[in-house]
Formats: C-alpha cells, sequence, structure tokens
C-alpha cells in the first residue's frame, strides 16, 4: 500500500511540473501584460524561460498579468546574476546583481517605477566604487566615486 502511495504521489508531482511547464511555453507578453495564448487571459504564477540546452535562465513572478514580487536572471552556470522587485507591473524594492563568482556588483532601490534611495556598485574585488542617491527619479544627497584602492576621487552633491 505504502508503495503505490509513493507511486502515486510521484506521477502527480510529475504531471503538475508537467502543467507548469507547459504553461510557461504558453505565455506571452502583450502590452506590458503576461497573457495565456490560447485564452488572452492574464497570467498568474511562475514564468520560466529556458536557453537553447534547457538550463533556466529566468524565473519571473506574475500575478494577474503583471510582474509581481521578484525576477531572477541565473548565468548558464546557473548561478544568480540578479534579483529585481516588482509591484503591480512597476520596478518596486531592491535589485541586486552579482558576478558570476557570486559577489555583489550592484544594489539598486526603485519606487514605483523610480529610482528611489540608495544605490551601490562594486567592482569584482569588493570595493564599494559609487555610492548615489535618489528621489523619486531625481540625483540627490551626495555621491562619492572611489578608485580602485577605495581612495575617494569624486563627491558631489545634489540638491
Amino acid at each position: 500500500m505504502l508503495h503505490l502511495m509513493k507511486k502515486t504521489a510521484i506521477l502527480f508531482l510529475l504531471f503538475i511540473i508537467f502543467l507548469n511547464t507547459l504553461t510557461a511555453q504558453d505565455v506571452i507578453l502583450k502590452k506590458d501584460h503576461y497573457i495565456l495564448r490560447d485564452n488572452g487571459k492574464a497570467y498568474s504564477g511562475v514564468f520560466k524561460e529556458y536557453n537553447s540546452e534547457k538550463r533556466l535562465i529566468s524565473a519571473t513572478c506574475i500575478k494577474n498579468g503583471l510582474l509581481e514580487d521578484s525576477t531572477t536572471i541565473y548565468y548558464p552556470s546557473g548561478t544568480i546574476k540578479e534579483i529585481r522587485s516588482y509591484r503591480d507591473g512597476q520596478k518596486n524594492g531592491i535589485w541586486t546583481t552579482w558576478n558570476e563568482t557570486g559577489k555583489k556588483t550592484a544594489e539598486a532601490s526603485f519606487k514605483n517605477g523610480r529610482k528611489d534611495g540608495f544605490w551601490y556598485v562594486w567592482d569584482d574585488n569588493s570595493i564599494k566604487r559609487y555610492e548615489m542617491y535618489y528621489q523619486q527619479g531625481e540625483k540627490k544627497g551626495i555621491w562619492i566615486i572611489r578608485d580602485e584602492n577605495g581612495n575617494v576621487t569624486s563627491r558631489e552633491e545634489f540638491k
């Protein structure tokens, strides 16, 4: 009896994976909305894209046809390249980027589709090279640029 239950559970799981893959292939982007190809209804779920070698290149959360929560983009090796945040189809929250070795190279902040908050850029040696600040899409505050040793080479204030 236990063997039959395990077999049924495995078959059910495979069926769900098949349906998810099938659904993802039938989703199209039309006028900034993700819709189902066969009926034009708004898509909700995780939309996955694969390269020609069938490796995952991105996984995007979608709710009612709009980008929602996060999108994860992968290097061909499978390591995470970038995580982006959305709300109601607009950039919202922290976007983070890493190099292929896993070192963080950038962090950006958005609110309601506009640059808003601190932005940082690091080089491959983990030296913070740029510090920037935006408020509702406009440059604000003190922007700092550093050289490869971390020494400040430029400092500019935006009001």
